[in-house]
């Protein structure tokens, strides 16, 4: 009896063990790899069943300079409301991941990209309707924002969910990826994100995005 008890307890040992390692420590959520298991079950069930599916990445905006502002402890719980929010306006039927320090994922199911898109609008106004709770004695509010691009899945387009997690914006890509006729990507409503596509949009062949000051007097001398 006592053998079968410790047999039973090894075993729950090695299945938090195994839990644990498919959770991101910071926010409780699932990790990277976890999403990457999600995803290929999802994928599969999609095609099979001729669902539409979307992948929408959120990232902090302006992440590594708010770390640098205001410390680690305030980019912790910048971190963890973004993750309570997305658990907040996410449906129970998605996926909510944590895939890096500043970027979380969901997996929508049965949603086109246009419905993604309307879905992201609604993430940005819920992450930058509240303060974050600072670590540091700040006398002002600290609000963030996040910018959610939004990539339907295409099964003649990529060979499978690494692929497709990283063109939708999840991970580094070392080549442009080809355009998708109809993406859509919703911008944060924070002013500073869609200052950054509008710098983007300035100079559109690549290269290092300009400072928009300078950017602004470079039009203003031609």
């Amino acid at each position: 009896n006592l053998g079968l008890q410790s047999i039973g307890g090894l075993a729950k040992v090695h299945e938090e063990a195994h839990s644990n390692h498919l959770v991101n420590p910071e926010s409780g959520l699932p990790n990277r790899q976890q999403l990457t298991e999600t995803l290929a079950r999802d994928i599969a069930r999609c095609e099979r069943y001729a669902h539409s599916l979307t992948l929408a990445v959120i990232k902090i905006s302006q992440f590594d300079d708010m770390k640098a502002a205001w410390g680690n402890g305030t980019a912790r719980q910048a971190v963890a409301h973004v993750a309570e929010t997305l658990a907040r306006v996410t449906r129970a039927s998605d996926f909510v991941a944590h895939i890096d320090e500043g970027r979380f994922a969901v997996i929508l199911l049965q949603c086109t990209g246009r419905q993604a898109a309307i879905y992201g609008d609604r993430v940005t106004l819920a992450v930058s309707n509240r303060p974050v709770k600072s670590s540091s004695n700040m006398k002002v509010p600290l609000y963030v924002g996040v910018e959610v691009s939004a990539l339907e899945y295409d099964s003649t387009r990529f060979r499978g969910p690494l692929e497709f997690i990283s063109v939708a914006g999840g991970d580094l890509v070392t080549e442009r990826p080809r355009p998708v006729p109809g993406q859509r990507t919703a911008l944060a409503s924070d002013p500073r994100a869609m200052r950054q596509q509008l710098v983007k949009d300035y100079y559109p062949e690549g290269g290092e995005v300009k400072d928009f000051a300078e950017a602004y007097r470079e039009a203003r001398n031609r």
